[in-house]
């Protein structure tokens, strides 16, 4: 989310090399245009006059993705997903409505496709319906949705092949980038001067350029001395700490707050400055943004923090906010959500530990869980609605997450399951991904 889509940020010691518990990459959840890559044809939309209501199509269990593909990272976007291999060529599948796959068309995949002209890549990143690479030469490429500029080319245009992004202001193009974040509109770039640039979608502030004003050219978010970045609804990064206080590393957020994901009530509906998240204890070494739904995660000593919107369950600590529960003047009732962080469980009483890496789709989360010193699961939480969380259930013809039930939904983080006829957990995986409604796993 785009979303969010990270890759595996080691606990002190790594995470040894093991074998994974079977061939990968792996998709699940929702694959009604083949974003879960297991080369299923792509269904018509259903005819909204037809009274016998089908499912969609979704996998509930982690299936493998088609092709004989070894992805160091995998990315998922709204409705498509990335790859980047181990040779540094992206490959994509899934929605291509806008060219978000690259590959010259705008025509849906379920298999992977090869962006073209792309090599030498070593970063990837999916918004809801844009793709964003960085190359070895520290250049930032892009292609897919544009109506905001979050190509960052200098126009609206939409484009099905990669384009590379402008400098400052539309001058030149942008140099020394070492990592980048795909929004649901909007695009972060850090530099490796740990500047962040931003541009694309900025309704709510989320370029962090104190206005509201979009841009289709990169501008300069108000922070400095930025080591991780994250791009959903809205904005996150994390600082270096001081001299004094090498460690601190405190969290910041800016943009859209309708869910509270910023860290502070949902009343106040944006920040358009990079503000520090006071609830969020320092040290923490990772973050993931969600699309959509605005919610947020940090990584902190093995363990995950999270706040913003929660109907779904998407905050994973077993607090419903759902509106069915407590008085409505409440206002965590009336917005859904929790502003401030908390740390993600398993149980009622048991904090999730050793978490390696997190990522966050729309309306449900994953996490890397170190289980022994050469043995790493998959947890997922929140919603369940096409399979997203990998346990064999799913309730595609549900209300929705924004109605969520236990059938649909979990309230803490389980662990993803192999395959539909096994409980072993999938063991070893060391990329994960987010999206609207599908989730994807890579060893």
């Amino acid at each position: 989310m785009l979303f969010c889509s990270t890759t595996l940020a080691l606990l002190a010691g790594g995470v040894p090399p093991a074998v994974a518990s079977h061939p990968g990459p792996w998709g699940f959840g929702l694959n009604d245009l083949g974003q879960v890559g297991d080369g299923t044809a792509i269904a018509p939309p259903p005819d909204p006059n037809d009274l016998n209501e089908i499912p969609p199509a979704h996998n509930p269990n982690p299936t493998t993705v088609v092709g004989s593909h070894t992805f160091k990272k995998v990315a998922a976007g709204g409705s498509h997903s990335l790859g980047l291999k181990n040779d540094d060529t992206v490959w994509a599948w899934g929605n291509n409505s806008s060219g978000q796959l690259g590959n010259g068309t705008t025509t849906a995949s379920s298999t992977p496709v090869q962006v073209t002209g792309l090599t030498g890549v070593t970063d990837i990143s999916a918004g809801d319906a844009h793709s964003v690479a960085v190359k070895g030469d520290r250049t930032v490429h892009a292609w897919g949705s544009n109506f905001s500029g979050q190509l960052g080319d200098g126009t609206t245009t939409d484009r099905s092949s990669p384009v590379q992004v402008k400098g400052v202001g539309g001058i030149g193009v942008l140099e020394g980038v070492s990592k980048v974040a795909a929004g649901a509109y909007h695009t972060l770039a850090l530099s490796s001067e740990r500047r962040v640039y931003a541009w694309g979608g900025n309704d709510g502030g989320q370029l962090g350029n104190g206005t509201i004003i979009d841009s289709s050219n990169p501008v300069v978010a108000g922070i400095t001395d930025v080591k991780k970045i994250s791009a959903g609804s809205h904005s996150l990064a994390i600082t270096e700490g001081s001299a004094l206080e090498p460690n601190d590393d405190p969290v910041y957020a800016w943009g859209p707050n309708n869910r509270g994901q910023l860290g502070f009530a949902a009343d106040q509906d944006f920040h358009p400055v990079p503000t520090k998240v006071s609830g969020m204890p320092l040290g923490a070494t990772q973050v993931a943004a969600a699309s959509s739904a605005g919610f947020s995660l940090a990584l902190k000593q093995g363990e995950v923090w999270s706040w913003g919107a929660n109907f779904a369950g998407q905050l994973g600590h077993g607090d419903r906010f759902t509106g069915l529960n407590g008085p409505p003047s409440d206002p965590k009732q009336l917005c859904l959500c929790d502003p401030k962080p908390a740390k993600v469980r398993t149980s009622g009483t048991t904090t999730l530990a050793n978490v390696a890496d997190i990522a966050a789709g729309y309306f449900h989360a994953l996490a890397i869980q170190r289980v022994n010193p050469t043995t790493t699961n998959v947890v997922a939480w929140g919603s369940n609605q096409y399979g997203q969380l990998g346990n064999g259930s799913s309730d595609p013809l549900g209300e929705g997450p924004e109605d969520c039930i236990d059938t649909n939904c979990s309230w803490f983080a389980k662990t993803v399951l192999d395959s539909s006829t096994s409980s072993t957990p999938l063991a070893n995986v060391r990329s994960i991904a987010g999206g609207s409604n599908h989730s994807l796993a890579a060893a």
